[in-house]
């Protein structure tokens, strides 16, 4: 993430108001700091995102969605990544934040065929969420341009497998942990032989269910999350990745 050098809180307002008044605006603060490129100063001296750099939450799941829909058609846009990288050196204004896992088959960002600036990225085994992460959301929504939260779990999952299966390991033993409830969420089936990882029905829903909690997560436990949720600002959607072919089970 970028933060500019200069004095104001890296955390800034976003402007949606498309008829602001020029004269309220300004591209320089009192201090007589320039704005970085893609931002403007308010009389308050708060820095404020112009207003062409904004996207409604609907337009960014969209975008998110109609991507996908190219990478399963391998029609994926022929970019040009050095280009990308050189007119997004001063600002990025990504969509969405999409958290998912570190399996090396599930990249966000080629999945839904998204260029360099086009979404925050977070990864971590098993979708999972923690303050750190929340930390980064709530960067990538209250202090730039993310409209969308997407947790995206993926099947063949070996961090809800290992969960499933009580693995225990090293420091991936507290990880795992963090997936049990998932595992416990799900009833069926009652007959303790059958839920283990070589039952994909089972290893099915738990990774839903893994998805689902984790969405709880993040709004029980950020509140500038809940509150940029409550006021229609963001929404947060869930989606499992079919390995196989590339499609998106979408959830919620």
């Amino acid at each position: 993430m970028t933060y500019h050098s200069n004095p104001t809180p890296p955390f800034v307002q976003r402007n949606t108001n498309t008829q602001s008044n020029t004269n309220t605006q300004s591209n320089t603060n009192t201090q007589g700091q320039v704005a970085p490129s893609g931002y403007h100063y308010m009389p308050d001296g708060s820095l404020m995102l112009n207003s062409e750099h904004t996207i409604d939450k609907h337009a960014a799941l969209a975008q998110l969605i109609e991507g996908n829909k190219r990478f399963i058609q391998n029609l994926s846009v022929n970019r040009d990544l050095l280009n990308e990288a050189y007119t997004t050196r001063a600002i990025q204004t990504p969509i969405a934040i999409i958290l998912s896992c570190i399996d090396s088959r599930s990249s966000a960002d080629i999945i839904f065929d998204q260029g360099i600036g086009g979404v925050f990225s977070a990864r971590i085994a098993g979708n999972i969420v923690n303050d750190d992460i929340l930390g980064s959301m709530e960067f990538a929504c209250a202090a730039s341009t993310a409209r969308v939260i997407m947790v995206l779990g993926h099947t063949s999952c070996g961090a809800i497998n290992g969960a499933i299966d009580d693995v225990k390991l090293g420091n991936l033993t507290g990880l795992l942990d963090k997936i049990k409830p998932a595992v416990n969420s799900v009833l069926i089936p009652r007959n303790p032989v059958d839920r283990n990882s070589e039952n994909p029905v089972f290893v099915s829903e738990v990774t839903r269910e893994n998805v689902r909690l984790t969405m709880d997560n993040i709004t029980n436990n950020s509140e500038v999350l809940r509150n940029l949720v409550n006021d229609g600002t963001i929404m947060i959607v869930g989606g499992v990745h079919n390995l196989s072919d590339g499609t998106i089970g979408y959830i919620g």
